[in-house]
């Protein structure tokens, strides 16, 4: 499951989408776009119902390098 919204940043900071987490097992992947907190309350939930998390770091970090590689500046 991917959070794409805004909640769980800034002024959503405690906020969170709406969503039966006690459905979520060791089976599911919980991927959320913020990383900014790393954890949030989406991703707390997530994990506490045995779901595998992830916040939006790496995203952020591969898009960088993406972009980086098209303006020339990067050359792996």
């Amino acid at each position: 499951m991917i959070n794409c919204t805004p909640l769980g940043m800034n002024s959503f900071k405690n906020r969170c989408i709406d969503l039966d987490f006690s459905q979520l097992n060791q089976q599911h992947l919980c991927y959320d776009l913020i990383y900014n907190p790393s954890k949030t309350v989406f991703l707390n939930r997530s994990e506490q119902n045995g779901a595998k998390i992830q916040n939006g770091k790496k995203m952020l970090e591969l898009q960088a390098l993406e972009a980086l590689k098209i303006l020339g500046v990067f050359v792996p």
